[in-house]
């Protein structure tokens, strides 16, 4: 018999210096959806990817937020994103990817890498996952326009650009989600 291989969700967030404002508020959120989805796979990157899920699991949100604080040590540091894709690629994805896991990047695209490292490391991601989402906080601004560098390289490789500003805007994502989920 062929094995059901169920949808995964996977969940990077950008806790550089310019996502600061954001990111406990978004870890907040994916502490929670972890808590719904079970099979749920978090890492959190500024200048260096770190692997989260096992701090979000039987805690309290704030003990867990503690303890994320504690062990992320370029939380509001600087970005690369690309640098951190690929520490991704190369040492976490095989084990934390599947061809039906949803990607989602949450991070404003602001980024001091190099651009040429990003679109290779997001050729690779965008060839490992089934669906590929980036949530923008500043999305939800009026008159927001992707400039940035990081967020021009990213944009080709996404299925879905989405904003992340408030509780509406996630709201939003969970109907996105269940209709990627089908």
């Amino acid at each position: 018999r062929r094995r059901i291989k169920k949808t995964k969700l996977m969940l990077l967030c950008d806790v550089s210096g310019s996502m600061d404002c954001y990111s406990k508020f978004l870890i907040r959120f994916i502490y929670a959806l972890k808590r719904e989805i079970k099979d749920v796979e978090v890492g959190v990157f500024s200048t260096r990817m770190t692997p989260i899920s096992r701090l979000l699991k039987s805690k309290g949100i704030e003990e867990s937020l503690r303890e994320v604080a504690d062990t992320v040590h370029d939380w509001a540091g600087g970005t690369d994103i690309g640098g951190c894709l690929r520490e991704f690629n190369d040492h976490f994805a095989r084990d934390m990817l599947h061809s039906r896991t949803v990607m989602i990047i949450v991070s404003d695209g602001w980024d001091r890498g190099d651009p040429e490292l990003m679109r290779k490391e997001m050729t690779r991601l965008r060839k490992r996952v089934h669906k590929l989402m980036w949530l923008n906080p500043l999305l939800g601004t009026p008159g927001y326009q992707p400039l940035c560098l990081g967020m021009k390289t990213a944009l080709p490789y996404l299925d879905y650009f989405l904003p992340a500003h408030n509780l509406e805007s996630l709201i939003q994502l969970a109907k996105t989600l269940r209709s990627v989920w089908k």
